[in-house]
């Protein structure tokens, strides 16, 4: 998994940050409880029965994704220039990912994956996989103001 961040954008109380998990995938294989893949504005193009979904999504041409549910006999497609995936206990494949994702077109090839956090929840992740929390509190402190800007 390679994560990068894309960008940072006021919308969560403390600010959203935005991490590429995948990039120039083919197809996004999901699974997770109560999952919904909708357009940025809502989540009423696809959702899966209640219980544990999976879903394949794709790009069948610019700003048209195909979605495929394990189970249905056929595709539902989705216009826009991105897809919002949420669901519990969410995985990639076999990764486990954030409960918040977008998926979006590669400029060169494919699809990419994006996480969608709010600040404090990035910061707990990201701040022990920077520094041993057995450094004093200070250096921490400031590792966590460090990783804010």
């Amino acid at each position: 998994m390679t994560a990068a961040p894309v960008s940072f954008a006021a919308g969560m109380a403390g600010g959203e940050v935005r991490v590429r998990l995948h990039k120039g995938l083919e197809r996004v294989e999901l699974t997770g409880f109560g999952l919904r893949i909708g357009r940025p504005a809502g989540f009423v193009s696809a959702d899966s029965p209640i219980g544990m979904g999976k879903a394949r999504i794709s790009l069948k041409e610019k700003n048209v994704f195909q979605v495929r549910w394990e189970g249905g006999s056929s595709a539902e497609k989705i216009e826009s220039d991105r897809v919002w995936v949420r669901g519990q206990m969410l995985r990639v494949g076999a990764t486990p990912v954030p409960y918040e994702l977008e998926i979006l077109p590669n400029p060169r090839k494919g699809l990419d994956v994006v996480a969608r956090l709010d600040l404090e929840t990035y910061l707990t992740g990201v701040l022990p996989a920077e520094m041993p929390l057995s450094w004093p509190m200070a250096a921490l402190k400031a590792q966590a103001v460090a990783a804010r800007s």
